[in-house]
């Protein structure tokens, strides 16, 4: 897998000086596998990632400003203009982090 310290580098580069927690957790991510919580109830299976595995990339750091909003300055180049809106909408998140008590993003599944 690649090495933290040249990603950290071509991130850098790219103007996202991302923390190194962020960096290792994703590559971790990547090696590993996404550690996904799975709940059953009602007939439904939730899939997902709370707010605790997400606060290294959504929490602010020292400079005010998640890892999160640095990774999408630096790719919004990479993103096309139709969904320039999303980015927007998605950057509302770690605006509203310290805010948010709950916050799940996963699948919900339905036995049929």
């Amino acid at each position: 897998m690649g090495d933290s310290n040249q990603l950290k580098a071509i991130l850098t580069a790219m103007g996202a000086n991302v923390s190194d927690l962020t960096i290792n957790t994703l590559l971790d991510w990547v090696k590993d596998g996404v550690p996904l919580n799975v709940k059953t109830e009602n007939g439904h299976t939730y899939i997902y990632l709370d707010k605790g595995q997400l606060d290294m990339l959504f929490k602010a750091g020292t400079d005010g400003t998640s890892d999160f909003s640095k990774l999408m300055t630096a790719f919004s180049s990479f993103i096309p203009q139709d969904y320039q809106m999303v980015v927007g909408i998605l950057n509302m998140i770690p605006n509203n982090w310290k805010a948010t008590e709950v916050f799940s993003i996963g699948l919900d599944l339905i036995k049929k």
